[in-house]
């Protein structure tokens, strides 16, 4: 008897031939996108061969994918920032333009990532919102004239260059980042 199927996957077989021990079988697979097809034998096979191979190799590249976390993050601060260390909400006033004063009553100079990978890990995983939301934020800022704009790079090596540069900023990096010059600033 034919075998139906669900998402293309073969749950009953037939024999090939009259004799029911023939190493071949029949596979009717019933494909939204194909309509009815029917494999016999070393087709079935190679198929199921096939998508087996697909997932393993998916699993392969897994661990080549990119994936950031807080872990992989640095914040990073001009040395004449009064502070080694913030907590994880501090971090997010700053970002969210609730802090913007350090200490010492000098102005926070908020550095951010344009966008990308870093930026979207940052804006979730420190500041615990997303970065599309992260953006309204300033905007809110900028358009009512509560702060000054925090200042964008498109790319790490800038990004530090200015953070050493500029008294009062802070920004994020990469891990894997030089960060010669800057401070690094841990999360409490």
């Amino acid at each position: 008897m034919a075998g139906t199927t669900e998402n293309g996957k073969c749950l009953q077989s037939r024999p090939h031939s009259v004799s029911d021990d023939s190493p071949f079988r029949v596979c009717t697979l019933i494909d939204s996108r194909f309509g009815t097809t029917e494999l016999y034998g070393n087709e079935m096979i190679i198929r199921q061969i096939k998508t087996g191979l697909l997932g393993l190799l998916m699993l392969g590249l897994l661990p080549f994918c990119p994936a950031y976390g807080a872990e992989d993050l640095l914040i990073i601060a001009n040395r004449s920032i009064p502070v080694d260390g913030l907590k994880r909400t501090t971090v997010a006033n700053i970002y969210k333009a609730e802090e913007t004063k350090w200490n010492n009553g000098e102005t926070i100079i908020v550095v951010m990532h344009k966008k990308g990978l870093i930026h979207n890990k940052f804006a979730q995983d420190i500041v615990g919102i997303t970065h599309t939301r992260l953006r309204d934020i300033w905007r809110k800022v900028i358009f009512t004239g509560l702060g000054r704009p925090p200042r964008i790079f498109r790319n790490e090596p800038d990004l530090v260059e200015y953070v050493s540069k500029t008294n009062g900023a802070i920004g994020y990096i990469s891990a894997s980042t030089p960060h010669k010059g800057v401070k690094v600033i841990s999360i409490k």
